[in-house]
């Protein structure tokens, strides 16, 4: 699935106010992805790049044309650690600095619907067969709210030999 949760701030913790959930091809949403981002005014947006290597300058390009300048920081962040590691790490923060949306407020095959019911329906035995919701909060939870999500830059270090 591509998953694109948003989030907005609320009280000191974030509240899923919608999302992008699907099984169409990441090349096909780069429109819808710019729409939800100037419809919510996302300020900051964590992209996984091993998703699309590209996506990041795809976005930057179509805001641009589309006039959006609100000073979004687009953020690529290439993920080494395993999903299912990743998920049961910030377990804690996902339950208890999200707020989420009644399932029952969306139609099942609604992006929102999907989302939440993969969501809900995770396993931690890792017998999963979708888990990029879940995965996708975590990513808000370490990048976000853990305070990680900042550009990543080469740093030059000493030849060991």
């Amino acid at each position: 699935f591509f998953s694109m949760p948003i989030f907005q701030p609320y009280r000191d913790d974030y509240a899923l106010i919608d999302c992008i959930y699907t099984q169409t091809a990441t090349s096909k949403l780069y429109d819808e992805v710019v729409n939800k981002i100037i419809q919510h005014n996302v300020k900051i947006l964590v992209i996984e790049t091993n998703v699309d290597g590209g996506l990041k300058t795809i976005i930057e390009e179509k805001l641009k044309q589309k006039g959006f300048h609100n000073g979004i920081v687009i953020i690529e962040k290439y993920s080494t650690m395993v999903k299912m590691t990743r998920i049961e790490l910030e377990r804690g923060n996902m339950i208890d600095r999200i707020y989420y949306p009644d399932q029952t407020m969306f139609p099942i095959n609604s992006d929102m619907g999907k989302f939440m019911n993969t969501f809900t329906l995770y396993k931690i035995d890792g017998s999963n067969e979708h888990d990029d919701a879940n995965d996708s909060v975590a990513m808000l939870t370490m990048e976000i709210v853990g305070g990680k999500a900042k550009p990543q830059k080469a740093k030059a270090i000493k030849r060991p030999f």
